[in-house]
């Protein structure tokens, strides 16, 4: 983060004084954001670090350009070439060792990405971008976050925007109205927290936009003027003699905020980034205030926290490609304990080495001149948009030098080679009609269609099989998928509230169109068991979730859904047809081609890595059970797909030329083409109605 102004801090006075507890605030702050980028549960509240550093970079910033005011010395050119010593040099190499490691890794999709992402922080409006694209890959809590090397800039992108504004803000207020600045950046400060919290609340607008709350500056400049009030605040506070009982306690109360707001958080809240980051703001606030000379103070100023705020811009900059792309390249969705451990000594490492060979050199004007640094700054971010343009815009991006060139594989790797119409068979809310529901499966007729599929992601990935069932039938059909979100009677998703309303629709349509036979498809599994680690992503219940979020209230809730819901279309005489869950792979399949690439024999390697038939079979055996009772009843027939990706020893993920699986459970359209014809053998002959 740029919070450290050529190494200076601010006193009361506003003299020159650097102080070792900024740069212990420092070091707490970035270590929490890399333990939670790794994954450590202990610091689920990690990610406020980033709040940390902009109440921290407010307090400086604001300490000298009001220094300067007052000698009458402060230049607006003077003020921005600081900041470019500060932040461009480390940013540049950052951002030019990335695009290199992005080209040659990253699938063509996410090379477009990255590329835009790269533009836009030339520019510092990362975060402005991630907000325009509404979360996913680029929401910060979304679990695909962690392959986005580039993603950390957001908060680049903010501190640059305020340091456009505020500098001048401040020295027109100085000029203009003196004695009044104080309430001029404390009437920022409020009307940025009353935004905050009447935007997130809803009182503004009806459905408030989570990402924008978190990536726009108007939303965070509250921190960042709270760390200028304190510049403002420190004579008057700074009355009690220094470690006084008063200081000790308001700076321990701050530390101790941090700590505890840093080990314990959920990581969404609709209090966010308002009240719940209050706790780091203040008290890394208290700490700016009163710290020095207390016991907080000195266990702030130790040699090696000090030395790792020193370090913490350039820690910064590099922990998110490092683990993204570790992340990307993983044949697991989480990485394990040793990994984990070696890439935080990774980025330990080369935030060290770019402070020392890169920040250190920069920031010396009687190595590098003022003339120098423009020039420099200026080609270089002409060379670096002229490098990322090109692969911004293009569709078709060059594929010599890349891990992967088949196009065909990875086409089969892309989750966006399903037909685009997929995604308008996604309903987040009930449909308004109950004669026009999800989306057309073949061609559309006069006559009504014959079959309906409902189901979670999984029934969306099968999409291709359908359309092939329906031109091989001469059938039409009907889609509903809603992620998260299993096609059962009685059942309450964690991840979708309008789970429950879909279904009822759904039979609504079916019985009302004359459906002659209905599909039920989800990760069954998933819910009941999770993945082969145990972990369960999405929980159901059937109690409104007064009790807790458990396997237990999943099972309960899939036994009972299962029952409900064949007895609801046995009453309206509708044929269900339910499509056992496809095996789940243990690899992700972009992490194991790539990897695959890597060996002298990737089809070799292909087959060493496959999931056991075994291992399928024991995590389906929970819902083999809950599916056996069923499997004599004459309304229900079961779809089995897994013996067209598996024969006695392993399930396949796909040939040297195509995968079968785009992630760990999702099949590609190759793979789904794959199951077709298994799909419709035992879909015929109709069940009897």
């Amino acid at each position: 983060m740029s919070t450290s102004p050529d190494g200076a801090g601010t006193s009361a006075a506003g003299a020159t004084d650097y102080r070792t507890d900024i740069d212990g605030l420092r070091a707490i702050a970035v270590l929490s954001i890399i333990a939670f980028h790794a994954g450590f549960a202990w610091c689920r509240g990690g990610f406020r670090g980033v709040d940390m550093f902009f109440v921290i970079s407010g307090f400086l910033i604001t300490g000298i350009v009001l220094r300067e005011l007052s000698a009458g010395r402060f230049s607006l050119l003077g003020f921005y070439e600081r900041r470019a010593r500060r932040i461009l040099p480390a940013l540049f190499v950052m951002l030019l060792v990335s695009a290199a490691v992005a080209y040659r890794v990253l699938m063509p999709a996410d090379l477009r990405v990255f590329a835009q992402n790269f533009v836009a922080i030339i520019g510092f409006s990362s975060n402005v971008l991630f907000w325009r694209r509404a979360g996913g890959f680029d929401f910060y809590f979304e679990p695909s976050a962690k392959l986005n090397p580039l993603l950390h800039t957001w908060s680049l992108g903010v501190e640059e925007q305020f340091y456009v504004v505020f500098p001048l803000m401040l020295a027109l207020g100085w000029a203009l109205w003196r004695l009044r600045v104080f309430w001029l950046v404390a009437l920022t400060a409020v009307a940025s927290m009353v935004l905050c919290l009447t935007y997130g609340s809803g009182w503004l607008i009806g459905h408030p936009s989570v990402q924008a709350e978190f990536y726009l500056l108007p939303f965070r400049a509250w921190e960042l003027a709270l760390g200028a009030l304190v510049v403002f605040a420190k004579p008057s506070m700074s009355a009690s003699p220094t470690g006084s009982w008063r200081c000790e306690v308001l700076s321990g109360v701050g530390l101790v905020a941090i700590v505890a707001s840093m080990l314990h958080s959920p990581a969404h809240d609709p209090s966010f980034p308002a009240l719940m980051a209050v706790p780091s703001t203040v008290g890394t606030a208290l700490i700016l205030a009163v710290g020095r000379g207390t016991l907080a103070g000195r266990l702030l100023s130790m040699r090696s926290l000090v030395f790792v705020g020193l370090i913490s811009y350039s820690a910064y900059l590099w922990h998110q490609p490092i683990f993204a792309f570790a992340h990307y390249l993983s044949l697991n969705e989480a990485l394990s304990n040793q990994t984990t451990l070696a890439l935080c000594a990774v980025t330990g490492l080369v935030g060290a080495l770019s402070w020392y060979f890169i920040e250190t050199p920069f920031r010396d004007r009687r190595r590098v001149s003022r003339r120098a640094v423009v020039i420099c700054s200026a080609a270089s971010a002409v060379v670096l948009l002229a490098v990322a343009l090109p692969f911004a815009v293009r569709r078709q991006l060059p594929m010599r030098g890349r891990m992967l060139t088949s196009s065909a594989l990875i086409a089969s790797l892309s989750d966006d080679t399903l037909p685009a119409r997929m995604r308008e068979c996604s309903l987040d809310r009930p449909s308004s009609s109950n004669t026009d529901l999800g989306c057309v499966i073949g061609a559309p007729a006069p006559a009504r269609p014959a079959f309906l599929v409902i189901g979670d992601s999984h029934a969306g990935s099968l999409l291709p099989a359908f359309q092939r069932m329906s031109v091989v039938s001469g059938e039409s059909g009907r889609l509903v998928t809603l992620r998260g979100c299993p096609p059962l009677f009685g059942v309450l998703a964690e991840v979708s509230a309008a789970c429950q309303a879909v279904q009822e629709q759904a039979l609504a349509f079916a019985v009302g169109q004359g459906i002659a036979r209905v599909y039920l498809v989800a990760r069954w599994a998933g819910y009941t068991d999770g993945d082969y680690d145990g972990h369960i992503d999405y929980y159901l219940s059937e109690d409104g979730w007064k009790g807790s979020h458990s396997r237990v209230s999943s099972r309960t809730a899939i036994v009972n859904g299962l029952h409900r819901t064949v007895m609801r279309y046995a009453a309206a005489r509708i044929p269900l047809l339910i499509v056992e869950q496809v095996p789940q792979q243990r690899a992700r399949p972009l992490g194991l081609y790539l990897q695959a690439f890597l060996r002298h024999d990737p089809t070799a390697f292909l087959r060493a890595s496959e999931l056991t038939r075994g291992a399928h079979d024991t995590l389906q055996s929970y819902m083999s059970a809950v599916f056996a009772p069923y499997r004599r009843s004459s309304a229900v027939r079961f779809i089995n797909l897994s013996d067209a990706l598996c024969d006695n020893r392993s399930c396949e993920v796909g040939t040297a030329d195509e995968s079968y699986y785009w992630d760990v459970s999702h099949l590609s359209e190759t793979g789904a083409r794959r199951v077709s014809d298994a799909l419709i053998a035992q879909s015929a002959p109709p069940l009897a109605r």
